[in-house]
């Protein structure tokens, strides 16, 4: 992925995440942005430019946060690392699949960051709001992943030109080679 088109979409998922998710919020749950983000641009750059990408998406959702440092580049890392691990299943092929292996992925992630920062703030917690917190963000970041990609999809059939494949599965070109 281009520098500049990274940095753009850095930038533009970040300020919607500070601006406009708090006003997308149905009752306490608000979206993930930065997860559904991060997600969509790991689909796109594989390997150490993903994991890149989610140490910086890290670094800088933890100096925006008041909250414990650190928690957020935990959280990213093993989000990215969990999608590359495990895209290429034939249980996560597809968009469905994609959207699954999304939310189990953001669930494991959230509730990772909501205990650490319980833990970390010394603060008691309400399990039962927490969770039912945690599954509502959760729910509604999965769709919005799942609507993005197929628009996605879409956009890639409807411009005739060649279509660039999101859920592209990895193919092992060392086998081939040696075919």
């Amino acid at each position: 992925m281009p520098y500049l088109a990274w940095l753009l979409w850095t930038y533009t998922i970040f300020v919607l995440q500070l601006t406009c998710a708090p006003q997308m919020a149905v009752g306490a749950c608000a979206p993930h942005l930065v997860l559904v983000g991060l997600l969509l641009l790991v689909a796109r750059c594989a390997g150490t430019g993903g994991m890149l990408s989610a140490v910086a998406w890290g670094l800088l959702a933890d100096g925006l946060s008041p909250d414990c440092p650190g928690t957020e580049v935990l959280v990213c890392v093993l989000v990215t690392y969990g999608w590359q691990q495990f895209r290429c299943r034939d249980l996560f092929s597809g968009l469905w699949g994609g959207a699954l292996l999304a939310g189990v992925l953001m669930l494991l992630g959230l509730a990772l960051s909501s205990l650490v920062h319980a833990w970390g703030g010394g603060v008691p917690v309400d399990l039962r709001t927490a969770a039912e917190t945690l599954l509502g963000t959760v729910l509604y970041s999965t769709g919005l992943w799942l609507l993005i990609s197929f628009a996605d999809a879409w956009w890639g059939t409807a411009a005739g030109g060649p279509r660039v494949r999101l859920m592209a599965r990895s193919v092992n070109r060392w086998s081939m080679l040696s075919e």
